[in-house]
């Protein structure tokens, strides 16, 4: 009685095992009106470079708003002695923990000033903390949880 158990089981497993395999693969695909369907074909190759194109202008879109509005913070809350001259020389983006905030995208940009004497000196590393937005600078004091 017990064999003919074991038999019977593993007989469904491979029957299983077997049918799952004739199942396929299921996609995950955006249509053309930016939807969400799921097909047992894959997505049109077309379509999802498309779909890519949009979201990295959008991020990049974002980006340069982010950067802006952090120079424009930096020129009026920082002593530069001539806030037109001030120039970015590189820029990154990294998440930081925000203590009681959750994470946080901060802006670490390299900006360069003309001093006192009008001369382009050294270039001083700085940071902006952005807003939930991706794109406003913070003003509020915070706490990071973890150091980069």
């Amino acid at each position: 009685m017990e064999s003919r158990v074991k038999a019977t089981v593993a007989l469904l497993c491979v029957a299983c095992l077997s049918a799952g395999s004739a199942v396929g693969k299921t996609y995950k695909c955006k249509n053309a009106e930016g939807n969400t369907e799921f097909s047992d074909t894959a997505c049109d190759a077309v379509a999802r470079q498309e779909l890519k194109e949009h979201v990295d202008h959008a991020n990049a879109r974002l980006d340069q708003d982010a950067i802006k509005n952090c120079l424009s913070y930096l020129k009026s809350s920082r002593r530069f002695a001539d806030p037109d001259s001030v120039k970015i020389t590189g820029s990154r983006f990294a998440w930081v923990a925000v203590k009681g905030v959750g994470p946080r995208r901060m802006l670490h940009l390299e900006v360069l000033g003309k001093n006192q004497y009008g001369v382009y000196a050294g270039a001083t590393a700085v940071q902006c903390l952005l807003m939930g937005d991706g794109r406003t600078v913070s003003t509020y004091p915070y706490e990071l949880l973890d150091k980069e």
